[in-house]
């Protein structure tokens, strides 16, 4: 004989599988009546997110909320109890609020309602909900949100464009971001330029395409980091110079985004051409100066040497003692200013980039042996001997030029004779082989 049909111990078998469920449910999952705001049914995970249990909320009625919900939003009661009034049976209504729990903390919760029962009259009296603890997310959003705010600011103040530029294998390309500063440098709104992108290649100086086209060609190739400089023409007739670095990454779908920024180098551009063009007329001075130098040495120097052939003339003629030291004054005079004049023009010659070096032989003691003759009368009147010396493994005769050669010893000698209160001055010469 079959056990009749126990539908008690059904029944407790069903409600115990599902009081399993609801205890376990990973969110708040409640029973409400949205009129007068008191729990009828809430599950065990309230005690896990707001650390009330059941029973403090089924007894404390909707005094409960009225003490646990942010000031701020207990309109939301009202207005919810508004929404209830006239639901239909398919509404969802999604509200975002925030609860203080047990142990003081303030959370955020997102709870989700339907219909659950209606009266004879049919009013909503019931209202099945399920409440999410999203903190964590209103955390993040909120992070996030101050990021944004604190890179609009940022952007608003810079004085570089930020921008993303994104082109396809066709050539085809449109801005996906331009910062604020794109209006102050191209007169033209981000609004339109984020609509049609050809505005800013429009604005390119005519003599500027080729180089940039070449450049953007090149980093599309390559996806290297794009670097060029070049001009614009701005709605106001403006010329400047921009500059843009950006960084190229192509996409799963082909497409190639730039990150990058654009400074106004106008003002660098314009100092370094005032400065070019003040090199080069400073250049253009030094050489006109350099020029008047030699002439003025080579107008000098001509009729100079005239006096010291006359002057050397003489010396073959009859002359008296003094008249000899006399000529011989003025030759030596003579010779010293010639040196001088072959410093100025050496000078002229050096600043110009003109000054060459020869490379002749000739015998070295013929050269130290003429500049100390010229400052021997003058180490004689000061009362000091000058003399020199050539060490016996220096050649005979060398290679080089002479006449930088006597120079450099005329100014070498004269300063030793000139600052030397007594004593000698001695030239010693000797030679090193180099390496």
């Amino acid at each position: 004989m079959e056990k009749p049909y126990d539908i008690k111990s059904e029944l407790q078998i069903n409600q115990k599988f599902l009081q399993q469920i609801t205890d376990n449910f990973p969110q708040i999952l409640y029973i409400l009546n949205p009129i007068t705001w008191t729990n009828i049914y809430i599950n065990r995970h309230c005690t896990k997110i707001l650390g009330y249990t059941t029973q403090d909320f089924i007894e404390g009625g909707s005094q409960i909320f009225f003490d646990i919900l942010h000031p701020e939003d207990l309109p939301l009661l009202y207005s919810n109890r508004d929404f209830w009034k006239t639901a239909q049976d398919d509404d969802i209504l999604t509200t975002e609020y925030r609860m203080r729990t047990k142990n003081g903390d303030w959370i955020w919760l997102r709870s989700k309602y339907i219909v659950f029962e209606r009266d004879d009259n049919n009013q909503v009296i019931k209202v099945l909900g399920t409440a999410q603890d999203i903190t964590q997310e209103k955390i993040i959003e909120s992070t996030l949100k101050e990021n944004q705010e604190l890179f609009e600011r940022l952007t608003n103040a810079s004085p570089v464009i930020l921008y993303i530029l994104i082109g396809n294998e066709d050539g085809i390309v449109c801005f996906e971001y331009l910062s604020p500063a794109f209006e102050q440098i191209h007169e033209v709104s981000v609004e339109k330029a984020m609509k049609d992108s050809s505005i800013l290649f429009e604005q390119i100086h005519p003599e500027d395409v080729k180089g940039y086209k070449q450049a953007i060609r090149k980093c599309m190739e390559t996806l290297e980091n794009f670097s060029h400089e070049w001009r614009i023409v701005t709605p106001s007739g403006k010329i400047k110079w921009i500059k843009a670095n950006s960084s190229p990454k192509k996409r799963p779908n082909g497409e190639i985004a730039w990150h990058g920024v654009v400074i106004d180098t106008t003002q660098r551009k314009e100092a370094e051409l005032a400065l070019q063009k003040a090199k080069e007329m400073a250049e253009e001075a030094n050489q006109a100066k350099s020029q008047f130098l030699a002439n003025m040495s080579h107008e000098i120097r001509t009729p100079m040497n005239g006096v010291l052939s006359m002057s050397e003339l003489l010396f073959t003629t009859s002359l008296t003692p003094y008249q000899k030291d006399i000529l011989k004054t003025i030759v030596d005079s003579g010779k010293s200013l010639l040196v001088i004049l072959n410093d100025i023009l050496d000078f002229s010659k050096i600043q110009s980039g003109m000054l060459e070096l020869e490379e002749e032989s000739f015998i070295l003691e013929d050269v130290i042996k003429s500049v100390c003759y010229l400052f021997y009368q003058q180490s004689i009147e000061k009362g000091i001997n000058l003399t020199y010396f050539i060490n016996p493994d220096v050649p005979y005769r060398i290679i080089g030029d002479s006449t930088r050669l006597r120079q450099i010893l005329f100014n070498l000698v004269g300063n030793a004779v000139k600052f030397t209160p007594k004593g000698e001055v001695f030239v010693f010469v000797s030679s090193e082989i180099l390496a």
